[in-house]
């Protein structure tokens, strides 16, 4: 579960949910995606953690690539979990 209070940007024109690394201590699994940014380059993927957190007191799981970012947000939220 991430502890204390993250900030996530929500991007709909991401496939993909972004996290950087250390904001979870959750073990990185390998995972095989390459996913790219909106300037077109290949974004350099860690791995993936499935991730608990709460929203509006809502419970969730899902599965977040690291990945570094150039925000100062903890992380991304694409379109993977907003269709649900």
């Amino acid at each position: 579960m991430l502890s204390g209070q993250k900030s996530f940007i929500v991007d709909t024109g991401s496939n993909v949910s972004l996290i950087k690394p250390g904001v979870s201590n959750n073990k990185i699994e390998v995972d095989s995606i390459i996913p790219f940014g909106v300037t077109g380059d290949e974004l350099e993927v860690k791995g993936v953690q499935r991730i608990e957190f709460y929203c509006n007191n809502q419970k969730y799981w899902h599965q977040l690539y690291v990945c570094s970012l150039q925000t100062d947000a903890d992380g991304m939220i694409g379109m993977d979990f907003l269709q649900w």
